[in-house]
């Protein structure tokens, strides 16, 4: 691979950022967004547990935090699966 082909990966969130961008295609992000397991721009597409954790370290990425924030909480919910302390109850 030539150098400065790809970005520099530098943390766990850069790392977590591409895991939920690079996941799913653009037709089936399409689906998330109608189903309501992503936002709806199709970013935070959040399917299982580990879209919910990667959604979680990358944070920091969204455009809009608080409904990205309520959107990751609501889905942890659906999954009956439990978010870091001080996430969605601060």
């Amino acid at each position: 691979m030539e150098a400065g082909l790809y970005p520099r990966i530098d943390n766990e969130s850069d790392i977590a950022w591409r895991a939920l961008c690079e996941r799913y295609s653009g037709v089936e992000t399409m689906i998330l967004v109608g189903d309501g397991y992503s936002l709806p721009d199709g970013t935070f597409p959040i399917v299982d547990e580990a879209d919910l954790w990667n959604a979680i370290k990358a944070y920091s990425y969204a455009e809009k935090p608080i409904a990205t924030r309520r959107h990751i909480c609501r889905r942890a919910g659906e999954l009956g699966l439990e978010t870091p302390i001080g996430f969605c109850h601060p």
